[in-house]
């Protein structure tokens, strides 16, 4: 699934559930009374992960953690090599490149995310909204198909902090990997294919 919206990335946040022992403190619980932690990734369209950040505990909210991100200071910095806004389909007007983003994150000239109620009552704000919003499910697909085929972090997990944190890296590398051999068979099938045509 491709989607027509001019953008690099999508950034989302997700809770890792765990389950309650001496580790796990006040801290990481969050809004919804259950620990956790959170997981900010950033995915590309061909459902792999490009950058995470782990580091904070359930009950800061996903707006927090992108505050505290690299990710962030370099947008902030203008660092990330970003390029410069450019004319689409021949219009007059010059588009940015943009990372989507949930209703948690910050706007920036890089950035953009839904509106909210209040300001989405225009039939064109609105259609905005369902457009943006299902770009944004690609976090969603990423992560479930990660917790359906690895299943590690299908239910909470008991385990410290930092081994939690391994857990979840090492799914998400090995994730990576299986998505790039699909990528690679995919392409060369493609490929296969492409040449019985010509010949």
């Amino acid at each position: 699934m491709k989607l027509h919206i001019w953008n690099i990335w999508f950034i989302n946040g997700k809770y890792i559930t765990l389950q309650y022992s001496m580790e796990n403190r006040s801290e990481c619980m969050n809004h919804k009374r259950f620990f956790s932690i959170v997981l900010l990734p950033l995915v590309d369209a061909n459902y792999n992960f490009i950058f995470i950040d782990m580091d904070c505990q359930g009950r800061i909210s996903d707006g927090a953690v992108f505050a505290n991100t690299e990710l962030y200071k370099q947008m902030e910095e203008n660092s990330l090599n970003i390029p410069q806004s450019t004319h689409l389909n021949k219009r007059e007007e010059e588009l940015s490149f943009l990372f989507l983003g949930n209703k948690a994150c910050a706007l920036s000239e890089n950035l953009i995310k839904v509106y909210s109620s209040y300001y989405a009552k225009l039939l064109e704000r609105r259609i905005f909204n369902y457009g943006l919003c299902s770009a944004c499910r690609f976090v969603e697909n990423v992560i479930g198909i990660a917790s359906l085929v690895f299943r590690v972090v299908w239910k909470p997990l008991l385990s410290q902090l930092e081994k939690t944190s391994l857990f979840v890296l090492a799914v998400i590398l090995q994730h990576n990997f299986l998505e790039q051999i699909w990528l690679d068979c995919t392409l060369h099938q493609e490929h296969l294919i492409l040449k019985k045509q010509v010949l």
